[in-house]
């Protein structure tokens, strides 16, 4: 596993990658471009794939090999209307380093936008970081002050992943986890990734979410020096607070 600063491939609202998705109908992006790192002889990646703005319930499957008019067999991502959510993947990729994505619903008049953003990739060779599983682990809950504090609307928190009681060491590259939110007083994303600036909008998201509603994803995601992590919740105001738990469930080293 190689670890990449997590990077877009794919906004069907801004045409990155491929245009609005109407369903039964895949389109291929590429993943391996020069602004992501992923290389073209790259096996597999990890991302966090987004939907918004769908006109109906149904699901969207992100895999290799997609035939536009045949349901996929699996789904990445299932939703409601009117809800933006996510879900962390590791996926196969097609030779190029492609992926193909499609929105299945019972109607070829629905549409969505898709997001994906990129957070590392596998190679077939002997280079990399080597996954270590863990006993899962909170090191994360800012309702308690475990790790930080409530989180505040356009402010960063750090907090460390690599602790005692979590076994991961100092020296990982990644970990992978489980984000959850809860408490929001306002609609918006919280963000996880090894740096970040307040008052800078990430430009990824990992985890997005109305209000009302406790919501968790899981994420591969690289670590900062010393086995740590950034955190920031993104809303329209800086008064709107969320409480963010972190589970770690193992490290790349």
């Amino acid at each position: 596993y190689h670890t990449l600063t997590p990077a877009r491939v794919l906004d069907s609202r801004i045409s990155l990658g491929a245009g609005l998705f109407h369903s039964q109908t895949k389109q291929t992006f590429t993943v391996a471009t020069a602004a992501s790192g992923v290389p073209t002889s790259a096996v597999a990646a990890t991302g966090n794939v987004t939907i918004v703005g769908q006109t109906r319930n149904g699901y969207v499957t992100v895999a290799p090999s997609l035939t536009s008019g045949t349901q996929p067999p699996t789904s990445t991502i299932n939703f409601p209307v009117g809800d933006i959510r996510a879900n962390g993947i590791t996926v196969p990729l097609a030779p190029g380093g492609k992926l193909d994505a499609m929105y299945w619903s019972s109607s070829t008049a629905d549409t969505v936008n898709v997001i994906f953003d990129v957070t590392g990739y596998f190679s077939s060779d002997a280079t990399g970081a080597t996954y270590h599983t863990l006993t899962p682990a909170r090191v994360l809950d800012s309702r308690i002050s475990l790790g930080a504090g409530l989180f505040h609307s356009q402010t960063k928190q750090t907090f460390t992943v690599a602790t005692a009681a979590s076994g991961v060491p100092t020296s990982a590259v990644a970990a992978t986890g489980n984000v959850t939110i809860v408490g929001q007083t306002r609609n918006g994303y919280v963000t996880v990734a090894p740096s970040l600036t307040s008052g800078t909008q990430p430009p990824t998201s990992t985890i997005n979410f109305p209000v009302g509603d406790i919501r968790a994803n899981g994420i591969t995601v690289p670590l900062a020096p010393g086995g740590k992590l950034d955190a920031m919740y993104w809303s329209s105001s800086t008064a709107d607070t969320v409480n963010v738990i972190f589970d770690v469930t193992g490290y790349f080293s």
